[in-house]
């Protein structure tokens, strides 16, 4: 057996005082990291001598602004092309053929394009969805969903009114702070 397998084995051992040798059972076998030292991986660009673009160096996927389906008219920040938005409601409807679902809550409605989910979707519940919104030839709002959940059980109006004290709490941060 070589060397290196046998050393870590015998510094289990303890000298006794007659000059044998014991195991020592109160320790656990000092047998080190197994990748002392890890091997970062190589890029492409790197191994080409080139330097990556600064886009994909600071490409990176929004979280999704929370917005409630009130927030989501014409006159809202949230309201443009391309916004990444995390909506919550209760299913209205589902149309299974074309991956568009409808998110109500209140007065307020939103279409939902769940093409790219694997979700069983139950007309009733409540969802969460985050993803990019876009515009119908007709200007119609739609989330393409990039992620979604269910969420029964949330109570909405206790939802609504955490997110506004996260708003007032976010705009006293932004108005104490000085350039």
């Amino acid at each position: 057996m070589p060397l290196s397998v046998v050393a870590p084995l015998l510094a289990n051992y303890r000298k006794d005082s007659d000059g044998s040798r014991s195991l020592d059972l109160g320790q656990r076998p000092r047998f080190g990291p197994i990748h002392k030292h890890r091997r970062r991986r190589s890029t492409r660009s790197e191994l080409d001598g080139k330097e990556a673009p600064s886009s994909m160096a600071s490409s990176s996927i929004s979280s999704g602004a929370l917005v409630t389906l009130q927030e989501l008219n014409p006159s809202s920040p949230y309201f443009k092309q391309g916004a990444s938005l995390r909506a919550t409601g209760k299913l209205q409807d589902y149309n299974v053929e074309a991956g568009i679902a409808t998110l109500v809550d209140g007065s307020a409605t939103l279409k939902i394009d769940t093409q790219h989910l694997h979700l069983n979707l139950r007309v009733g519940s409540l969802y969460q969805f985050i993803g990019e919104l876009f515009f119908e030839p007709n200007n119609e709002a739609v989330l393409k969903a990039r992620v979604g959940r269910n969420v029964d059980g949330m109570d909405l109006k206790l939802y609504h009114q955490s997110l506004q004290l996260l708003r007032e709490f976010q705009a006293e941060q932004n108005n104490g702070r000085t350039p």
